[in-house]
């Protein structure tokens, strides 16, 4: 949030009295973070609980992914965000800003899609060519010793080619999503200013600096300061 081609200040504020700055720091970081922390099981064999760290995983998918969209599209005015804050805040390089664009692009539409096949991978039944459930009837007399809980709903018949296909186009979709986030941190990071300062090797000892300077007064500098 501090990098030049990012930073557009803490006045104009997003809601509830927060910063667009201070969305972008503390929104979609704490996403990611429930994204890859929190599991999920298939909705078959969900409990209450189950779909409680389904509710939150989601959650943090909206934070990481869409989160990162809104604030990144409000620094660099994509589309319907042009005008959320005034133009001579922003501070990217137009040479370059349609790389970041494109990016942002690629993760709303890849997010939406995976969205939407969600939806439709959710609502199907076996009947229809998707995945069947059941309760395993002979769950307990396999001859080889298995980890599965017969009380649960076992997968007894795969989806067919065309859901698989739908399965394969929503997990690229959102490995899609998370490649564009990357890219775009990626972007922002290559094209910033901040990256090429050659930085002193020592930091400043600013009490010296300012007793030399005559900024302290005598009867609160530090005295290691003044032996130095």
């Amino acid at each position: 949030t501090s990098l030049r081609n990012v930073y557009i200040g803490d006045d104009d504020v997003a809601c509830c009295g927060i910063s667009w700055v201070s969305l972008r720091q503390y929104v979609p970081a704490p996403g990611m973070m429930m994204l890859s922390a929190i599991p999920t099981v298939p909705a078959a064999q969900a409990d209450a609980l189950d779909y409680f760290c389904i509710a939150l995983h989601l959650f943090g998918a909206l934070l990481m992914f869409v989160g990162y969209f809104i604030v990144e599209a409000v620094a660099i005015g994509w589309g319907p965000f042009k005008n959320v804050i005034p133009e001579e805040k922003r501070q990217y390089d137009p040479r370059h800003v349609w790389i970041r664009k494109t990016l942002l692009t690629g993760i709303i539409v890849s997010y939406i899609v995976f969205c939407v096949l969600q939806v439709v991978l959710s609502v199907g039944t076996a009947d229809e060519g998707f995945d069947r459930w059941e309760l395993w009837a002979n769950c307990s007399s396999l001859k080889k010793p298995v980890s599965v809980d017969c009380t649960l709903p076992q997968l007894v018949e795969a989806a067919g080619w065309t859901m698989k296909l739908f399965k394969l186009a929503s997990f690229g979709s959102e490995v899609l999503c998370g490649l564009c986030v990357i890219g775009s941190h990626l972007a922002i990071w290559h094209y910033c200013e901040e990256r090429r300062y050659d930085l002193p090797e020592q930091l400043k000892d600013m009490t010296i600096e300012a007793s030399n300077d005559g900024l302290l007064l005598a009867d609160s500098a530090d005295p290691s300061a003044e032996k130095q």
